[in-house]
């Protein structure tokens, strides 16, 4: 009881002890399934969202916006988050631009030791494009949680992913970082 009672001060909150847990029905909680995804085009801000993650313990699935089209999101994730990008909707939805034949990777090779452990590519050019448009759309239509922040709200609203969901610029508020 003394502990439970330090807790409750600690959080500022008042617990009243019971003789026995009253008889109700019950169900065991799982954690949700989450998927993280980023973007080729710039990694630093979607770093803060990893760091929260990873300091409190919290499982999640890592990989591109240019594979999670290649996924039944629903069936694998119960929550996806898709935080900003840094760019603006067009350059959000097209990625790293598919100029000339040659790929461009992102893996461990001789050349790059240290590239490839969280995500590797044989070639990031291209973005989110429409089927990754549609593979979010259908992952929130079947009762999937989409978070997000900064340039992917606004990207997410320009294509019409989120109904009744705007965003402007105040030309007064400047706040570097999301607000």
């Amino acid at each position: 009881r003394a502990a439970v009672s330090k807790v409750d001060e600690t959080l500022g909150l008042r617990g009243e002890a019971v003789a026995a847990a009253p008889s109700v029905a019950t169900h065991a909680l799982t954690a949700p399934r989450i998927a993280y995804v980023h973007s080729w085009l710039r990694t630093q801000d979607e770093g803060w969202w990893r760091a929260a993650l990873d300091s409190y313990g919290i499982p999640y699935d890592y990989f591109a916006d240019t594979t999670l089209k290649q996924t039944n999101l629903r069936a694998k994730y119960d929550v996806v988050i898709y935080p900003t990008v840094a760019v603006g909707a067009r350059e959000q939805f097209q990625g790293v631009p598919m100029n000339g034949t040659d790929a461009i990777p992102y893996k461990k090779s001789a050349l790059t030791p240290h590239l490839g452990m969280l995500d590797s590519a044989d070639d990031i050019r291209g973005g989110l494009g429409g089927a990754g448009l549609d593979a979010l759309r259908n992952f929130v239509q079947a009762g999937g949680t989409l978070l997000a922040d900064g340039s992917t709200v606004e990207m997410l609203s320009a294509f019409g992913l989120t109904p009744g969901v705007t965003t402007t610029t105040p030309s007064e508020l400047y706040n570097k970082g999301a607000i």
